[in-house]
Parts: C-alpha cells; structure tokens; sequence
C-alpha cells in the first residue's frame, strides 16, 4: 500500500513558521511539514514514520534524511555497495548448488537412492554418477511409472518444451486494400515487396 500523497495546500510553505534550526535547515533542502506533523519532500509526497516529529524530539528525524548533495551520494554508494555484497551471496548459493549437482557418488549411495541393484549400474551408466546425473535418472523412473510432473521436468529439461505460438496479423483486409490503393496511386507495382 503506497503512503498517502500530499496536496500543497496540506503542507506549511511560510518560513517563519518553522522555529527551530533543525526545522530551518530541512525548510531550505526542500522538505516541508504538513498541518498533521508530517514531513515530506513535497516531490513524492511519501508520509514516512521516521519523517514524523516526536513531541520534544524533533531531532530523532534527521538521522534518515540527507543533509547534503555529498551525503546523499555516499548512502546512494553505500546502498549499491549493500546491493552487491547481497549478489554475491546469491550467486555463492547458485554456485553451492552447482557444485552439489557435480558431486560424484559412490555406487553404494546411487544404489540406496534409486532402489537398483549396484550390479546394474554399470548397464544403466550410472557407474561413479554425479548428483544431477541420479537426480534426472530418478525423475525418469518416476516419470515412466505415472507421474506427468516427472515427465513434464524430464521433457522441458531435454529442451523440448512446448511454445505456444499463435500467428497474429497485424494488416487486416482493410489495411491491405489501403496499401494497394496507395501503391496504384504512387505508381508502385504491387507485387513488388
């Protein structure tokens, strides 16, 4: 749910009706107090709690807002820099998992996992297989026993998902006859491309 807007009528505009320092100095950066004890910066209209005065505190509300063009570039530097250490994480996860699927197993746990014999492993090749190797392997088994959400992953993950494509035109009969008519008329062949 987006916060209120501010009408300008709704927002104190006289100087002089701000009394202390702090009050001047987010009067000149452009902030404005409304008649409910708000402040906003007039430009999104956002009614924030932390932009709201607390009885005898007022100054508990100026840790959240930039007081120069230079601060404002370092919390944008530092946001970006957050920004980017939260990546990395993410990509560290996708790589974790990666390096799971890769993981080779022993015979003995392909065996326990997929409920077949180690003899038979060999003639499945699934011999010293890697995670996603048995993974895709139990999903097949799966999938040939019944199960369509099996399948459909088997067969989307082979790269033969189905498009559903529809042939749209553009040009109606209308159009067409209009591109005649103006081909005729600027001495166009027609059935030239």
């Amino acid at each position: 749910m987006k916060p209120p807007k501010f009408t300008h009528d709704q927002m104190i505009q006289e100087r002089e009706k701000y009394m202390s320092s702090e009050e001047l100095k987010l009067y000149d950066m452009g902030w404005r107090k409304t008649y409910n004890d708000h402040w906003t910066d007039g430009k999104t209209g956002r009614q924030e709690l932390d932009h709201m005065p607390i009885k005898d505190e007022p100054q508990r509300i100026y840790f959240s807002i930039p007081s120069t063009d230079e601060e404002l570039k370092q919390r944008q530097m530092k946001g970006g820099l957050k920004y980017k250490e939260n990546e990395e994480k993410r990509r560290t996860l996708q790589d974790r998992t990666r390096t799971i699927l890769r993981t080779r197993l022993k015979d003995s746990m392909i065996s326990e996992l997929l409920g077949v014999p180690e003899e038979d492993l060999e003639l499945l090749g699934l011999h010293d297989a890697d995670f996603g190797t048995v993974m895709t392997f139990g999903q097949t088994m799966t999938g040939t026993k019944g199960s369509a959400k099996c399948a459909e992953f088997i067969r989307d993950t082979a790269g033969e998902k189905p498009v559903n494509t529809q042939e749209i035109s553009v040009f109606t009969d209308a159009d067409k006859e209009l591109c005649r008519k103006l081909a005729a008329r600027m001495g166009i062949n027609d059935e030239e491309p």
